[in-house]
C-alpha cells in the first residue's frame, strides 16, 4: 500500500521512500511474475499519484526521460489533476505529475538520489516526528528538520526533539551548523556546547525573505564545506525555500524541479507565496555568479507585503502493449545499474511496499478506449499490485 499523508489540501506526490519503494516492488515482480498490473481508485488524486509513480519508475529503473516516461499519458482522455501545497487555501502554483517526473530524472544526474544506495530504512525511520522530523534535501550538504523543543515531551506527553536529541543525529550525518529561520526560542548554546555552530536568520512567520536575509543564508552555505541543517517551525515553508534560493543558484535546477524535488522528499514542503517566489528568484539565483553580483538583487517588490547512470550489461524484462483490459508482452532491454554511488549513506520514508488488495471498485490508471504501444525501450508495469491510496 503507497499512501499519501496529507498536512491541509494537498495530496502528493508520494514521497522518495514509497517512490524507491514502488520501484523495488515493481522491478522484483516484472523479474518474477513477467506481467504487472498496477490498479487504483477512479480517484483523482490515486490516478495523479499512480501516474506518477508509473513515471518514476520508467526513470529510476527504465533510465528514460522525463518526456518519455510523460508521453503514453498525454495520450489519456481523462486529464490528471496537478499537486498542490500543504496551505488551507487556494493554490495559485500548479506543481504538475511532470515536474515530478523532472525532478527525480534531475535528482539523479546530481547525485542526489541513488537507485542502489538509497537507505529507504533511514529515510523512514528519521522522517517520523518521533526520531527527529529530519530529511536530506541536498544529500551530504543541506537537511531539513522542524524546530527543536524546549523539553522531550509536549503538553500531551508526545515524543519531541530538543537540541540535545538532535546532537548525535547530526553529528553522525556530518552536520557542523544549524540555520534557524522561524520557531521556537530554544538557548543556541544547546548546540554550541556540543560542537554545532547556530545562526539565527530568523525573520517574521510566514513572510517571504527580506534580501538582506536570504543572502545572508547563501552566503553561510558557501562558506561551509560541512552539512548544514536548517529549521523554520515545521522545517516545511521557509526551509524550503531557502535551501531553493541555494539551490538554484549553485546546481542546474529550475524552480518548478526544485519545488517538486522537496516535496518528494520532505511532503508539504514549500507553501502559498513561497512558490510563486521561487519562480520569480530562479533567473536572480541563476545569475549570482559571485558575491559582489548579490548586492544588486532585490527581493521582488510585489512580494514584500505578503504572508504567508552508467549502464552495465543488460538483462532482459518484458515491456507491454496497453488496451483497456488486456496486456501483451515484447520484449524490452532493461539496463542493470552500477552500485557505485556518491550520494551519502545516510538518508532517512516510505511504508511497506507490500500490495494490498484495494477496498471497493478497481479501476485501472491506463484505461484506453484503443490499444497504444511503448516504444521498444518501455517496460510499464502494469499487472498484480492492486495499490490503495486510501486519500478522499
Amino acid at each position: 500500500m503507497f499512501q499519501y499523508e496529507p498536512i491541509y489540501s494537498d495530496f502528493g506526490p508520494i514521497d522518495l521512500g514509497q517512490t524507491f519503494a514502488f520501484c523495488k516492488t515493481v522491478e522484483s515482480m516484472l523479474r518474477e511474475e513477467g506481467e504487472v498490473t498496477q490498479y487504483c481508485s477512479t480517484n483523482a488524486y490515486s490516478r495523479s499519484n499512480a501516474a506518477y509513480l508509473m513515471g518514476a519508475f520508467q526513470i529510476i529503473v527504465l533510465r528514460k526521460n522525463p518526456e518519455q516516461a510523460w508521453r503514453p499519458f498525454q495520450q489519456l482522455p481523462m486529464p490528471f489533476i496537478t499537486f498542490r501545497d500543504a496551505s488551507p487555501g487556494a493554490c495559485s502554483y500548479k506543481c504538475t505529475i511532470l515536474h515530478c517526473l523532472c525532478a527525480i530524472y534531475k535528482a539523479i544526474q546530481l547525485e542526489w538520489f541513488s537507485y542502489d544506495s538509497f537507505d529507504v530504512s533511514s529515510y523512514n525511520n528519521y522522517s517520523q516526528m518521533e526520531n527527529g522530523d529530519i530529511n536530506w534535501i541536498i544529500p551530504g550538504k543541506l537537511m531539513a528538520f522542524s524546530s527543536p523543543s524546549l523539553q522531550p515531551r509536549d503538553e500531551e506527553g508526545y515524543r519531541t526533539f530538543t537540541p540535545e536529541d538532535y546532537v548525535p543525529h547530526f553529528l553522525n550525518f556530518g552536520v557542523k551548523t544549524v540555520i534557524k529561520l522561524d520557531g521556537t526560542d530554544y538557548d543556541p548554546s544547546r548546540f554550541k556546547r556540543n560542537r554545532i555552530e547556530h545562526i539565527d536568520l530568523s525573520f517574521r512567520h510566514m513572510n517571504l525573505p527580506p534580501q538582506n536575509i536570504y543572502l545572508a543564508f547563501i552566503e553561510a552555505v558557501e562558506e561551509r564545506n560541512d552539512a548544514i541543517a536548517v529549521h523554520c517551525k515545521s522545517g516545511l515553508g521557509k526551509t524550503g525555500m531557502m535551501i531553493g534560493l541555494y539551490a538554484m543558484k549553485h546546481y542546474d535546477i529550475t524552480a518548478q524541479e526544485f519545488i517538486a524535488w522537496c516535496r518528494i522528499c520532505r511532503p508539504g514542503s514549500i507553501i502559498g507565496p513561497q512558490q510563486d517566489f521561487l519562480i520569480d528568484m530562479e533567473a536572480r539565483c541563476k545569475n549570482m555568479k559571485k558575491k559582489q553580483d548579490l548586492l544588486s538583487v532585490n527581493t521582488p517588490k510585489h512580494y514584500n507585503d505578503r504572508r504567508r547512470f552508467s549502464s552495465t550489461s543488460p538483462a532482459k524484462i518484458k515491456g507491454y502493449t496497453f488496451s483497456s483490459l488486456a496486456v501483451t508482452t515484447l520484449n524490452t532491454p532493461y539496463h542493470k545499474k552500477s552500485s557505485a554511488s556518491t550520494t551519502p549513506a545516510k538518508w532517512q520514508n516510505s511504508l511497506s511496499p507490500s500490495p494490498s488488495a484495494f477496498r471497493g471498485s478497481l479501476t485501472p490508471i491506463l484505461p484506453s478506449p484503443s490499444p497504444f504501444s511503448y516504444s521498444k525501450y518501455y517496460a510499464p508495469y502494469l499487472n498484480k499490485i492492486k495499490t490503495n491510496y486510501n486519500i478522499v
